[in-house]
């Protein structure tokens, strides 16, 4: 039965290994093709290396990895190895890599497929990405006492797994008795050698490739240039990539991010806000972390002209920023004055929907208290101020015992003494007492207005005449 609903009705002639394969084919869902291809070859079609392939693919595809190796266990002998080959991949996608191992060590027999360098490379870098790494170093093993001659890609795989586990000696001595090696040999060994802080060892393996006529990638500058910058060492990042400019090496999007983020953290804002714009130009999108890493860096180095245009930049390329990078340009402009554009970046990010949780609580509560206090400094802004003060109530942000208090006497001075009323009241609420100074601002205002004053004075008589 085929997925449109109509019966396929087989012949007594079995079906040419072609029909079948276009059946399995037509077919969109793997479970039903594999009926068809039972139903098939129980009449007595003989499918080819292409069908078996396709529909155990299609099923190690669709997480059926029982059925994949059955229809390849059932189907030929041997069967087609690059289908099994696809199975342990598929496997390796779910993160399942002993059971591609089981079935590596049952294919000899039920597969009749002896093992290769192949099979051994792909268990093998499965084994690795998923951590199995005692494993893979059995299993290499156990791969040179078959006499299996290990591949360029085998060896980059054990190479790889050495330099993880911390081992780069030995990944080194390895490197070295490899008869053949390539670009992505000399990369692992040089992020190995990195990592582990000999980045003078690096460098020298770097220069050697010209001489074995291996071509540096972006993937070797990017590396070096990365380690360059962990170790403070700007002016050698920066030869660096140069050198791989002049070369024809067009610089990726790890190249730039790793630049901009180590200039940042040297304090190379102006010059890694140059990188950006470059990297814009050459078309390549940045990333978040890069934005944030830049704005960061030039909020630091009190570069918030700049910092603002890479921050509405940032959103214009739908990257959205959280309150942290919000903070970072609102403090900014608190701390040099700038308290109208530090209010409107606020209000963006009130609009924007960031609320606070249990990690930015904290920093909710800062910039909003820095905000109103800014405000009152100014004091045409006082009805800012309190429009503020209003929104950090209703979103629950905590307003702190010097905010309340600048805030009334700010409202006390322009003679606003409803709203500096409400924010007594909501101090008196949140057991947070007024200082005396407070009080007196506050009195003072009602009392020097007339009609309290006239009717003081009115009341005092009557006392006096009594």
């Amino acid at each position: 039965m085929t997925s449109n609903g109509f019966a396929t009705k087989w012949s007594s002639t079995p079906l040419a290994p072609s029909h079948l394969l276009r059946l399995i084919r037509l077919e969109p869902n793997s479970l039903s093709a594999l009926r068809l291809f039972e139903t098939a070859t129980a009449s007595g079609s003989c499918p080819d290396a292409a069908t078996v392939s396709l529909l155990s693919s299609r099923l190690a595809a669709s997480g059926h990895f029982s059925l994949s190796f059955s229809v390849l266990s059932q189907s030929l002998s041997p069967a087609p190895e690059h289908a099994f080959l696809s199975l342990l991949r598929s496997l390796g996608h779910a993160r399942r890599p002993l059971a591609a191992l089981r079935l590596f060590r049952l294919a000899p027999k039920s597969l009749t497929l002896p093992h290769s360098a192949k099979s051994y490379n792909a268990v093998l870098a499965l084994l690795v990405s998923n951590g199995q790494i005692p494993l893979a170093l059995s299993l290499f093993d156990e791969m040179r006492k078959e006499n299996i001659v290990p591949t360029v890609g085998t060896h980059n795989v054990m190479l790889k797994v050495l330099c993880v586990s911390g081992y780069v000696d030995k990944a080194l001595g390895l490197f070295r008795g490899m008869a053949e090696v390539d670009a992505c040999s000399y990369n692992i060994i040089i992020d190995g050698l990195c990592k582990n802080g000999k980045l003078r060892d690096a460098k020298e393996l770097f220069d050697e490739m010209p001489k074995r006529s291996i071509e540096a990638t972006v993937v070797s500058f990017t590396t070096v240039i990365h380690w360059f910058l962990k170790s403070g060492d700007v002016g050698g990042a920066m030869e660096m990539f140069s050198e791989m400019c002049k070369r024809g090496i067009s610089p990726n999007k790890v190249t730039y991010s790793s630049l901009i983020d180590g200039l940042c953290k040297e304090g190379q804002s102006i010059m890694a806000y140059d990188l950006l714009n470059r990297m814009i130009k050459e078309r390549i999108s940045p990333n978040g972390l890069t934005y944030r890493s830049l704005v960061c860096g030039l909020c630091k180095g009190e570069r918030l002209n700049e910092a603002m245009e890479v921050f509405d930049r940032m959103r214009l390329h739908g990257k959205n920023p959280d309150a942290d990078l919000f903070g970072k340009i609102i403090t900014g402009l608190c701390t040099s004055g700038r308290i109208h554009q530090a209010a409107n970046y606020l209000d963006e990010m009130v609009l924007s929907g960031i609320l606070p949780n249990r990690v930015t609580q904290s920093l909710h509560v800062r910039i909003h208290n820095d905000v109103i206090l800014g405000l009152c400094r100014d004091e045409i802004q006082f009805a800012r101020a309190f429009q503020v003060y209003l929104s950090t109530r209703t979103r629950g942000i905590l307003v702190e015992p010097k905010t309340f208090q600048v805030l009334v006497v700010c409202l006390c001075k322009k003679e606003e003494g409803e709203m500096a009323s409400r924010v007594v009241h909501d101090m008196l609420l949140e057991k947070c007492i007024p200082e005396r100074g407070v009080w007196h601002s506050i009195v003072s205002l009602y009392w020097n207005r007339e009609r309290v004053r006239d009717e003081t004075a009115n009341i005092w008589s009557q006392l006096m005449l009594c």
